[in-house]
C-alpha cells in the first residue's frame, strides 16, 4: 500500500468518533474483569511479517490525542541531529502530528500497561532520544571492543542485506564518537517500556523496517526478525488494523 493511501487511514482513524483498542485476551487477568464483557475480535495474521497466526483480542472503547503539526524550524532540528535528510514517511507523520499519545483505553479499572497509550514522539523527542541511543550503542561497542566482523553481524542484526557494510562503517564511526548519522530512527515508545524505543531503520530491507528494541540490550536487536514491520506503512497498517494491540504492534 502507497504511502500517502496509508497516512489517509491513519488520518481517518484519528477522526474516528469513537475509537477502539485491542487487548489480547491473555492479559484478562489483569484487566480486574473490564475485559471481560468487552466484544471479542480475531486480529489477522500477517500484521507482522514474521507472525503468521491469528491472536484473539477483546475491544475497549478508547482515544486519540495528537500534537499540532510539526514546524518547519522542529524538523530541520531533527535533521540537524540525526545528521541525515529525514526519510518521507517520517517528515509527512510529523507534519500531520508532532508526535502524541494514540489508543489510550478510557476503561476504568484497567492496571499498567493496559491503560497506557500508544506514544509516538515528537521531533524534539526523535532528537533527544536519538542522541541517547547513539551513546548507549557506542558503550555496548565498547563493552565488547568491537572488530570489523563485529559491526558487520549487528548491521545484520538491523536488517540490513546488501548494503550491510555501509551501516557497519557507521557503526563503526558511532564506535570512535560520531555523533549522527546511523539510520535509525526513534519512532515511539512502547507502554510500560518508557526506556525503550520502536525504531525506524530506513534502508533496511525492502523500504525500510520498523522494530523494537530495548534500552537493557544497548538498542541492539537481537535478529533482523526483531524489526517486524515492513517500512513506515507496515507499521501503520498494523497499528490500525491490530487497533495497536501490545502483541502485534509493539513487541
Amino acid at each position: 500500500m502507497h504511502l500517502h493511501d496509508v497516512l489517509r487511514l491513519w488520518h481517518a482513524e484519528l477522526a474516528t468518533e469513537q475509537p477502539l483498542v485491542a487487548i489480547v485476551e491473555d492479559d484478562m487477568r489483569n484487566g480486574r474483569g473490564v475485559l471481560e464483557g468487552a466484544p471479542r475480535e480475531a486480529l489477522p495474521g500477517r500484521l507482522r511479517r514474521d507472525d503468521p497466526a491469528a491472536l484473539p483480542v477483546r475491544l475497549l472503547p478508547a482515544r486519540h490525542d495528537p500534537a499540532p503539526p510539526a514546524s518547519d524550524d522542529a524538523l530541520d532540528a531533527l535533521e540537524a541531529a540525526l545528521g541525515f535528510d529525514l526519510p518521507r514517511g517520517i517528515e509527512l507523520l510529523l507534519r500531520l502530528h508532532n508526535g502524541g499519545d494514540f489508543f489510550r483505553p478510557t476503561s476504568e479499572g484497567l492496571e499498567a500497561p493496559l491503560n497506557e497509550p500508544l506514544r509516538v514522539l515528537s521531533a524534539e523527542a526523535m532528537a533527544a532520544a536519538y542522541g541517547g541511543l547513539l551513546e548507549t550503542i557506542r558503550d555496548q561497542l565498547g563493552d565488547i571492543d568491537a572488530d570489523a566482523d563485529d559491526l558487520f553481524r549487528m548491521s545484520r542484526r538491523f536488517g540490513h542485506g546488501r548494503n550491510a557494510h555501509e551501516f557497519a562503517d557507521c557503526l563503526g564511526a558511532v564506535y570512535n564518537g560520531a555523533k549522527g548519522g546511523l539510520k535509525v530512527i526513534p519512532l515511539a515508545r512502547p507502554p510500560s517500556r518508557p526506556d525503550d524505543l520502536v525504531v525506524y531503520v530506513p534502508e533496511a530491507g525492502d523500504g525500510g523496517r520498523v522494530g523494537y528494541v530495548s534500552a537493557e540490550a544497548g538498542f541492539l536487536p537481537d535478529h533482523s526478525d526483531d524489526l517486524a514491520f515492513n517500512g513506515i506503512e507496515g507499521w501503520l497498517v498494523a497499528v490500525i488494523r491490530g487497533r495497536a494491540c501490545q502483541r502485534v504492534v509493539l513487541t
